[in-house]
């Protein structure tokens, strides 16, 4: 004898039966919609590929890094002979340093900024084709791998960022905690919009070693210009103190003039009360 189906097995069946088409046309509207919207962003993609600014292109090239980690002498050179038309701007870090891991972020994100507009050449904010009239490669040395090439760069605060650029050696040179990330935009901007036309100091050698010389003829020079400013002073000094001293002479003989004729006015008073004495009786008359 076949056994009835229970009641709400019945009842389930049903419901199932009615909402499955209701379920299929939520999925198929779902699909619908998010295949329309990857349209929409594609299409809009291809619009800012095409004149406007997009981030999406800085990937083109996936094995080019952002910022370049350099290890050794010769990698540091290396970057600098791969690049002598464009400024190299190299961090200094190390890991046990908290300015250094609060400025890494904040460095990579101008890097990004500069590098996504130098590969599609159109500036992110404006959307308008870059005028910027320098290019940058960033790179970054960690202090403790490369003791000897920091000192030799002459780093002696960290986190600090130097500017390099071909001949003109290194350009810039500064001390830049998280706080002070804006130093480092505004030399980008002041080199990004003028180049080179920036730079109003002196080439300066890269290594430090290579200033030895230069230095000691700097300090020779200024020591020299030193002394011969304190002489001159020396030189006037004198001057004054000698006319002082003739100052002083010529009172002195004043004074001495104006003692001996205080000195004879006194002796002449002396002898006339002398005189006068003598003349004067030796006893007094007494009236009667």
């Amino acid at each position: 004898m076949a056994r009835s189906t229970p009641l709400c097995v019945t009842v389930m069946v049903a419901l199932v039966a009615l909402l499955q088409p209701a379920a299929t046309n939520s999925f198929v509207s779902s699909s619908s919609r998010l295949l329309a919207s990857a349209s929409r962003r594609g299409t809009s993609g291809a619009r800012r590929a095409n004149g406007q600014a997009t981030t999406m292109l800085f990937f083109k090239n996936k094995n080019k890094p952002l910022i370049t980690s350099l290890t050794g002498r010769d990698a540091f050179t290396g970057i600098l002979a791969e690049h002598p038309d464009k400024i190299v701007v190299v961090k200094f870090y190390a890991g046990f340093c908290k300015a250094c891991k609060a400025m890494s972020p904040k460095f990579k994100q101008v890097a990004q900024q500069y590098v996504t507009e130098q590969e599609t050449g159109v500036n992110a904010k404006t959307g308008e084709p870059s005028t910027r009239a320098q290019d940058f490669v960033f790179s970054e040395i960690e202090f403790m791998a490369n003791r000897d090439l920091c000192k030799s760069l002459g780093i002696k605060r960290l986190p600090a960022v130097h500017f390099y650029y071909g001949s003109h050696g290194k350009v810039e040179d500064f001390v830049c905690g998280p706080k002070k990330v804006i130093r480092l935009k505004d030399k980008l901007s002041m080199y990004s919009a003028h180049g080179m036309k920036a730079h109003t100091g002196e080439p300066a050698p890269v290594f430090a070693d290579d200033v030895t010389t230069d230095i000691s003829k700097m300090y020779s020079t200024r020591k020299e210009a030193e002394l011969k400013e304190e002489l001159e002073v020396m030189s006037d000094s004198i001057s004054d103190a000698l006319e002082a001293a003739v100052e002083v002479q010529n009172a002195a003989d004043d004074l001495e003039a104006i003692a001996e004729s205080v000195s004879w006015v006194l002796g002449q008073e002396l002898e006339a009360s002398s005189d006068a004495t003598d003349r004067q009786p030796n006893s007094t008359r007494i009236s009667s």
